[in-house]
């Protein structure tokens, strides 16, 4: 395994990074009132999702950005500066006055955070998996990217705790404010570890020259795996944002559930999939990632219909049922993920290739699907229509497992 200080520098931005995701995911109902306000609490919803997809926008740009920093100048750099900036457009939002005091301007600062963040989540993400699994021993590779995702859940079941602690009926009004305020206590210890970490071996050791463009090169010798690496991003995170934020979404709006109960709802939901995930990974290990990866993704094409029939219920029961469902399929793909994306690009490109790839696939379809799901059930009006999104993510990551190649014998 790696060792200690490398891990947990690493780790505390990825807790960082889902961290602030979940205090916009879990504030939205309160956020789409306070900056979006309109008489249809839906209308407002639908904004305040969109406003939510915009920070995936960003994300294939941070991905290039961070990436060719983290392929030039060395992986340790883009930690080091991922986390300095992640917790600026968080304490912004923190202090921003609402659409009542200040109109539109508002809303339109609201966007500039969201993208703002969306860059820099979109180089932190790709820098961490990839500066952890370098100094990971390979037979571990998918224990190691199971328990960083775990992780992850952990930032934002942190985020999801202090969200449902502070719009708690004893709070203040403005409570709300508090878990975007303390982000920067995060970022700062995180940034005092990353400062003190060393540079992989792998990039050092490397023997090809560094490339001028990193994107360029990665786009002229690596096509297929980008690809394969968009499709795996699409796959990934459609899943992970119907049993978050979508159910989160319609417990609010079809059952007026409390929002602080709702939140705790989740974290319940998010646990599951922090416990089962580095159980996932070392049966990973053990096995056949491969195979598990396709079993999990066929699993969740299957039974796509039975699990919008369950979460578009207006039972509360059966909603829990079908996000239980979907974490225990949708985990054996997500412990795997990591560990898979380093084979798929040389050294002198895997930064780049990994945070464009897999950000764009988490942009383009990932991020927009709250506000997909939520716009098919409002004009069809029919709560099992975006059963079909499911299904197709289910048979994308499928084909981009299948597609992909291994290029780890390339040291380019």
């Amino acid at each position: 395994m790696i060792k200690n200080k490398y891990f947990y520098a690493a780790a505390i931005g990825n807790i960082l990074e889902y961290y602030d995701v979940a205090l916009y995911g879990h504030l939205l109902p309160k956020l789409a009132l306070l900056f979006f306000p309109d008489n249809d609490p839906t209308i407002s919803m639908l904004w305040g999702l969109g406003v939510f997809a915009s920070g995936f926008i960003m994300r294939p740009l941070g991905g290039a950005l961070f990436g060719h920093i983290g392929d030039r100048l060395g992986r340790k750099n883009v930690l080091t500066l991922s986390i300095a900036l992640t917790s600026i457009p968080a304490l912004m939002i923190g202090m921003l006055p609402t659409y009542e005091q200040i109109g539109m301007v508002a809303p339109i600062i609201l966007v500039i955070c969201r993208l703002a963040h969306g860059l820099c989540v979109g180089g932190e993400s790709a820098g961490i998996l990839v500066y952890v699994l370098e100094k990971t021993q390979p037979h571990k590779t998918n224990l190691i990217g199971s328990i960083l995702c775990s992780l992850s859940f952990v930032g934002v079941l942190i985020g999801a705790a202090v969200s449902a602690l502070c719009t708690h009926a004893s709070m203040p009004e403005w409570g709300w404010r508090i878990p975007f305020l303390i982000t920067i206590l995060l970022a700062l210890y995180g940034y005092y570890f990353r400062k003190r970490i060393q540079e992989t071996e792998v990039f050092k050791t490397a023997k090809a020259p560094v490339a001028r463009v990193p994107l360029i090169k990665v786009i002229k010798e690596s096509k297929g795996n980008l690809l394969c690496t968009f499709g795996l991003g699409a796959a990934c995170s459609i899943p992970f944002h119907v049993f978050t934020i979508y159910a989160s979404s319609m417990m609010s709006l079809t059952l007026k559930l409390p929002l602080a109960q709702v939140i705790v709802v989740n974290m319940c939901i998010l646990g599951l999939l922090t416990i089962i995930l580095p159980f996932m990974g070392l049966w990973a290990d053990r096995t056949n990632n491969i195979k598990l990866m396709h079993a999990s993704m066929a699993a969740i094409s299957i039974l796509a219909y039975p699990i919008f029939l369950l979460i578009g219920s207006k039972s509360l029961p059966l909603i829990i049922v079908g996000q239980i469902i979907l974490v225990l399929f949708y985990s054996g793909f997500l412990a795997s993920v990591s560990a898979f994306l380093i084979t798929l690009f040389p050294v002198r490109t895997r930064s780049t290739g990994i945070g464009v790839a897999y950000n764009l696939g988490n942009s383009v379809f990932g991020g927009t699907t709250p506000l997909i799901a939520t716009q098919l059930v409002y004009l069809t009006g029919n709560p099992r229509s975006p059963a079909i999104y499911l299904f197709m993510a289910g048979l994308l990551g499928i084909a981009s497992i299948g597609f992909a190649k291994d290029v780890r014998l390339q040291n380019t």
